[in-house]
Formats: structure tokens, sequence, C-alpha cells
């Protein structure tokens, strides 16, 4: 029995279409490509980024430039600490003012950006460590105790070196000379083991982070436990 409806369109026009998208489309990656710096970079750097807010409604804003500036700081730490492209950096931290800014660092040294919650419970944390291959742990001296078993570098955020370092960008890592094809990576040099974190532990308080501009790598919202205020 007929209904007396006419289809607009088969079925099929969309799937073939679709699969035409599907052959011809490429990829345009440039040769040299940094996360960090086309999503931060390009700010001005007296726009606003994002605006924390504890659980006591002490609001603090934060502005492009702030962002930049401690990204580029934390990546120059990592450089220094022997961090290079492809190595695994974890971060654990809670929703602090310059958190973001930690994974912008983290990836402008062209390092792997390896993401984990103080919300877990250890188990998983342990898990997320091994299973990346993760060699160095940024996080605060207050969640140390969440990493315990870490054999790695571990570097504590509130370090004050890092606020003392220039504000300019790591040098860059020159390409390997190994061919891409070829199944031998190029070699890098071995990481520290040494921790460089201070005994003094450090007291958190509830506090929220809400991006104005959400960015991949820099939006970041929620609660967690972490200290309002921006490193000095």
């Amino acid at each position: 029995m007929s209904t007396g409806v006419t289809p607009t369109a088969p079925l099929h026009d969309g799937e073939a279409a679709y699969r035409r998208l599907v052959e011809t489309h490429q990829w345009s990656v440039p040769e040299r490509y940094n996360m960090a710096a086309d999503v931060a970079d390009h700010h001005p750097g007296d726009r606003l980024a994002l605006i924390f807010e504890d659980h006591t409604g002490h609001r603090q804003e934060v502005n492009w430039q702030q962002v930049q500036d401690r990204s580029r700081q934390i990546a120059a730490h990592l450089h220094a600490a022997g961090v290079r492209k492809g190595d695994r950096v974890a971060v654990l931290l809670p929703q602090r003012p310059d958190t973001p800014a930690t994974y912008l660092g983290v990836l402008r040294t062209g390092a792997i950006l390896v993401t984990m919650s103080l919300l877990w419970a250890d188990e998983p944390i342990r898990y997320r460590l091994a299973d990346s291959g993760a060699d160095v742990l940024v996080t605060e001296s207050g969640a140390l105790h969440r990493a315990a078993d870490f054999t790695g570098t571990v570097i504590d955020v509130d370090d004050p070196q890092i606020a003392a370092r220039t504000r300019t960008s790591p040098p860059r890592t020159p390409p390997p000379t190994t061919p891409r094809s070829s199944s031998t990576p190029p070699a890098r040099p071995a990481l520290p083991r040494a921790s460089s974190t201070p005994t003094a532990p450090s007291s958190g308080t509830t506090s929220s982070v809400t991006a104005t501009t959400c960015a991949p790598a820099t939006c970041s919202t929620g609660q967690a436990t972490g200290p309002g205020r921006w490193p000095s």
C-alpha cells in the first residue's frame, strides 16, 4: 500500500558524498607545530583569559600575558630538567589559577602531556603514571603523597626557581637527524632522577576556575583543592 510520501533525497547520495569527502580529504600539518603557541600566543596580553574563584568567594582575574609568561617559565624549567620533544610529562594539580598555564608549559617543550586529577583514587593515579611511561611529574607539595611510588623526576610547580626564570620560550629542540622512515629513534639525553620539591606542606582551599576563552588546553572548570593565588 502506498503512503503517498516521496523521499526528498535517497540516502545513498549522502553516503556517496561522504565517501568522496573521505577519499579526497588531506591533512595539512606543518612540519613544526606547537599547540601551546597556537592556542595561547595569539591572544592580546591584556585580554582576560580566565576567572578564578575559591570557596570563600575570593575572585581573581588572569589575563593572557600572565598565562603566556607562566607557561614559558614552566617550559624553561622543564627544559632545564632535561625534558625534550616526545617525553611524557604528567601533571597532577588541583584547579589553580596557573593549572592551564602548566599544561601549556608542558606542551611548549614538545613533550606529551599526561593529565591526571586529584579527584581520582590513589590506584588510578599510580596506574596512569606507570602505563603512560611518564618520566616527569609536575605537582604541588600538598599532593606528593598521592604519587609516593613514582620514581621519576618530581617538579614542584611552586618551586621559586620557576618564577625566577626568564619568561621566554625554551630553545627549540633541533629536528632529528635520523630519517623519519628509520626504525631507530633519535637519542635523547637521560632525565635526572633527583626530586625537586620543598619539604614544607602546602595548605589548600577549595577553588574553581572559569575560563572566559575556552580553547584546547586552556579551558578549565570545576572544583578541587588548591591555593587561590597566582605564583609570584
